[in-house]
């Protein structure tokens, strides 16, 4: 009884007379929050201009939003995942020709993300949106980026895509 009335007593005194340092912890939830909000800011930033590279055709411009040793799966080039630059590169290569070849000036692509969402953890951010650019398909994507050197680079990719009844 009476360690549980020393353990109340202590705890009510905390709430009261907050350790010393008790408003930096105040301070540093509302900078965490600022640098959420502000790391949240800087993905979709990157992500529009992923998708303003790709949609233009600019092959150095996109190929540098990729990590290294990124992993990717595609919604039909190829049924395994590709795993490394090489191999994320020689496939785009592919997508890149063929789209060029149904058009002769940018934007080649109309890729408007719908209901983007993106989720923040630490230095690694999850983005998802639809992509409404082929007819009767709905694109889903998966972004995976991970904060290195200062930069938002895209450590894994899935696409895929769902056929929509057609109306």
């Amino acid at each position: 009884m009476t360690h549980r009335v020393s353990l109340a007593l202590v705890l009510g005194m905390l709430c009261f007379f907050p350790a010393a340092g008790g408003s930096k912890r105040i301070l540093s939830s509302t900078s965490r929050s600022r640098a959420s909000e502000n790391a949240n800011d800087e993905v979709r930033r990157t992500l529009t201009k992923f998708l303003t590279a790709f949609a233009s055709l600019d092959w150095e411009a996109f190929r540098n939003f990729f990590a290294d040793d990124a992993t990717a799966y595609f919604p039909s080039q190829r049924a395994n995942r590709a795993t490394g630059r090489a191999e994320i590169e020689a496939t785009f290569r592919q997508v890149f020709e063929r789209i060029r070849a149904t058009k002769s000036a940018p934007p080649y692509l109309n890729l408007d993300p719908a209901d983007l969402d993106v989720q923040l953890f630490r230095d690694t951010a999850v983005a998802t949106f639809h992509l409404h650019d082929m007819p009767n398909v709905i694109g889903r994507r998966t972004v995976v980026l991970e904060k290195r050197a200062g930069e938002w680079k895209i450590v894994h990719l899935h696409a895929s895509n769902v056929e929509q009844a057609q109306q």
